[in-house]
């Protein structure tokens, strides 16, 4: 079966990182050219689940830019949380669904949004997996924009 695998989808590899834990990807060739998307799972600190972190780059790992970021993310993510919090709060009516994520959420998710302008879109999810709420924006360099939360 894993024979099969390498052939369909490529080589799996994996990409060991001390802050955000192990990325893998499948490989088919190795021209460093050639895009990959790494992905991950790492518990960041004070969270009740793990994140899904979501990174492009090419055979040799994510690029050094998407790492620098997925780190910002993980390093602010306090003052993310806030930063959000404030921006639901201008919203009243939707916020009173809501008004518990920061107990009742955990980051869920950093993904990729537009590689060439280095953004990427951020979830919250309940972690209650039978709760359909959540929290989402896009960050790009420290700035968050189109804050939403049902």
């Amino acid at each position: 079966m894993e024979i099969i695998k390498k052939i369909l989808f490529g080589k799996k590899i994996n990409f060991q990182d001390p802050k955000i834990g192990t990325l893998t990807t499948r490989i088919k060739s190795n021209n460093p050219s050639i895009e990959y998307t790494w992905t991950g799972e790492y518990l960041i600190d004070d969270q009740k689940k793990e994140t899904v972190i979501i990174l492009e780059g090419n055979l040799n790992g994510p690029h050094k830019a998407q790492l620098n970021s997925a780190y910002r993310i993980v390093d602010e993510l306090d003052s993310i949380i806030e930063r959000v919090d404030n921006e639901l709060k201008e919203n009243a009516s939707n916020y009173k669904k809501i008004k518990n994520w920061k107990e009742e959420f955990y980051f869920a998710a950093v993904t990729p949004y537009d590689q060439r302008e280095n953004k990427f879109e951020l979830n919250f999810e309940p972690i209650d997996s039978n709760n359909n709420r959540y929290v989402s924006l896009i960050w790009s360099n420290g700035q968050i924009n189109e804050v939403e939360g049902k």
